[in-house]
């Protein structure tokens, strides 16, 4: 028998939905793997040598960015809303680069999405490049702040985001954040995953796309 346009569109519909079922579960059970991975380093982490703590600190880090965006993928987003995303890798980057919060001036984002895959290549390099950034602003006597922008909006999505040093009021200037912050393999595969490029500007970087 001949199935009608209603029933074909009918069938096609409830394999759709049960197609997406099971992309949230994988998404659901990498979810908890990644946070089954991300509790085993810490407990890695407790009894490592001091030498070893910023590395697995790092991994941590992009350990749980990772499950974060799989969470999102869970609840069925294509996109990521990316001032919370950004704000939560600056928050943990300092915890860990800046422990004594010298350096540390917490962004106010605005908002903007971005699909899932270049989101995630966003934050991994945000991660790396906060890292040098705080790096150089801790050299200072005294330290310099290390601020993050974020340029685009809801209507217009993601334009690019900015890095700035932000020094204390009557310090003298102190040292420059340069385009070769990004001279990393990692760095230059990720600008490439975003079609994205690293240029100074004043006071700072800038990550264009």
């Amino acid at each position: 028998m001949v199935a009608t346009p209603e029933e074909r569109e009918a069938a096609l519909a409830e394999a759709l939905a049960k197609a997406r079922e099971l992309l949230q579960e994988v998404h659901h059970r990498t979810r908890n793997n990644l946070q089954v991975i991300a509790t085993l380093m810490d407990i890695e982490a407790a009894g490592a040598d001091p030498a070893a703590q910023p590395v697995l600190a790092r991994l941590r880090r992009r350990v749980g960015e990772l499950g974060r965006l799989h969470e999102n993928l869970y609840g069925g987003g294509a996109a990521v809303e990316l001032g919370g995303l950004l704000s939560q890798i600056y928050r943990e980057v300092a915890a860990t680069a800046d422990p004594t919060g010298a350096a540390t001036r917490m962004p106010d984002l605005g908002e903007a999405v971005l699909p899932i895959g270049k989101a995630l290549a966003l934050g991994l390099l945000l991660d790396e490049l906060l890292e040098r950034a705080f790096a150089v602003a801790l050299m200072g006597q005294p330290p310099t702040g290390v601020a993050l922008y974020l340029d685009g909006d809801a209507d217009l999505g993601f334009a690019g985001l900015r890095l700035v040093l932000d020094p204390v009021p009557g310090a003298a200037p102190g040292a420059m954040l340069e385009p070769s912050l990004a001279d990393t393999a990692l760095c230059q595969a990720l600008l490439a995953q975003l079609g994205a490029r690293v240029v100074a500007e004043a006071g700072g970087l800038s990550v264009r796309v």
